[in-house]
């Protein structure tokens, strides 16, 4: 598309400053991006993975890609007009695919990385407005001079005018992965930290004025039955997701002395878990920044408890953590008669799109059961469940005996365990055949994106 109408545009209007005029275009609209760059990552995320993603490439990426199209036939066109410059109309398309490499590798490799998303979207834009800036003012265009100042000045601004999305917004960061925000809230005499990613709140966290027996209990205790109460005395635990850190307390709370390896994908969500939450406390946690699965190739350690717990808020969970051959490389570094706990959640729209019917936790569950057998599951509401899975047979009512047998004297926790063991059972498809995820073939996504969130 860029390529015909900039050739329709290079016919019409052969000058240099057109060229100009287009980098200008695209200046501004890289700052227009930037100013709504929190709106449109929520917008990504509430409409939904796949139509979410879709309309959001299009609105971030098809108009510079247009733009940036209209300026080869442009160029070209100004080569055809010097004699002696014809034979370097190959030239461009090299330089062209040469930028496109490079942009593409110093985009990931180095800006995202040292100034995050946001920050190394304004620095292109800046560079684009200064290259018209220049352009400008060699072809002597005042007017289209002073358009691209305002273009590069629009982009530089973002840098300083920047503001949280949320007044009680505290600290806000562009990691590699996502924007993080760290939020403080005051309720009814209770204080605490949300923390933020990409819009959404991914988890909460109490620093003071809760009574001890509080029961909030279903959402921050459900942790305490991915398997440690099952096992009842873990040495071991490994946790992958770490996010805030609200399984590390309760591990931290009935098993004090147990050995926890934390690991995170983000290494900014752990520094902040360190700043705002505490985690400097926990003696017996130790943060890891990785991959899931890169985590499992590289460690030799055995644990009696993985849990799996790298949903983001919402209904997304990345593929690579659902497949077989994931289940195959945890259950490697399981204990005899350990288990992995996969916290999972459903969106509602889902729900109601298959009549009740649950295919995602489905293929999640006949998945796991394909390397480890017996898999029990606990439902809290309609939309999340705990998924146990391990290579220990044991007897639905031996496991219940196990829950509530289990000693504390936690007020909190000895009203929670009776709720779990009346709630956990052998957990039976609601589908007939499903979906057994591999890194070859996995519907995974689909499963999960259906359907917009209603978060």
């Amino acid at each position: 598309i860029g390529y015909w109408i900039g050739g329709r545009m290079a016919d019409r209007h052969p000058q240099a400053n057109f060229l100009y005029s287009y980098l200008c275009v695209l200046a501004f609209y890289i700052a227009a991006l930037g100013i709504g760059y929190d709106r449109l990552a929520l917008f990504a995320n509430q409409s939904g993975m796949i139509v979410g993603s879709f309309l959001t490439s299009l609105v971030a990426f098809l108009p510079p890609m247009v733009i940036l199209a209209m300026i080869s036939p442009t160029v070209i066109r100004q080569l055809e007009r010097d004699e002696g410059a014809r034979g370097a109309v190959g030239g461009v398309y090299g330089l062209s695919t040469l930028g496109s490499m490079l942009g593409s590798l110093l985009t990931s490799l180095v800006f995202i990385p040292a100034y995050g998303a946001h920050n190394s979207l304004i620095i292109a834009g800046s560079l684009i407005g200064v290259t018209a800036l220049i352009g400008m003012a060699l072809a002597r265009k005042p007017v289209g001079g002073a358009l691209a100042l305002a273009a590069t000045a629009s982009c530089v601004a973002l840098f300083f005018f920047k503001t949280p999305s949320h007044p009680d917004i505290v600290e806000e960061v562009d990691s590699v992965y996502n924007t993080i925000a760290i939020r403080h809230w005051t309720h009814e005499g209770v204080e605490g930290y949300d923390m933020r990613l990409n819009n959404l709140r991914q988890c909460s966290r109490t620093i003071s004025g809760l009574p001890e027996d509080d029961v909030k209990t279903e959402q921050s205790w459900q942790y305490v039955v991915q398997s440690a109460s099952i096992l009842a005395n873990p040495k071991n635990i490994l946790i992958l997701g770490l996010s805030c850190g609200h399984s590390m307390e309760v591990y931290d709370l009935v098993f004090p002395s147990t050995k926890v390896v934390g690991v995170e994908l983000d290494p900014e969500i752990v520094r902040l878990d360190k700043k705002y939450f505490g985690f400097d406390r926990f003696a017996n946690l130790t943060p890891v920044v990785a991959d899931a699965r890169s985590f499992l190739r590289q460690t030799s350690e055995k644990f009696d408890v993985i849990e799996v717990d790298v949903f983001k808020e919402g209904d997304y969970i990345p593929f690579h953590v659902t497949t077989q051959e994931f289940f195959e490389e945890a259950a490697s570094h399981l204990t005899e008669g350990g288990f992995v706990a996969i916290d999972v959640f459903t969106s509602p729209l889902v729900l109601e799109k298959y009549a009740g019917k649950n295919p995602f936790l489905d293929s999640i569950s006949a998945t796991v059961g394909r390397v480890l057998p017996y898999v029990y599951a606990i439902q809290f509401g309609e939309t999340s469940n705990i998924i146990l899975a391990t290579r220990r047979k044991m007897e639905i009512e031996d496991v219940k005996h196990i829950l509530l047998g289990f000693e504390t004297t936690h007020p909190v926790l000895k009203k929670v365990l009776p709720k779990l063991a009346e709630r956990i059972r052998v957990y039976e498809s609601t589908t007939d055949q499903p979906h057994i995820s591999t890194d070859d073939l996995s519907r995974i996504e689909l499963l999960q994106g259906l359907s917009p969130r209603d978060d």
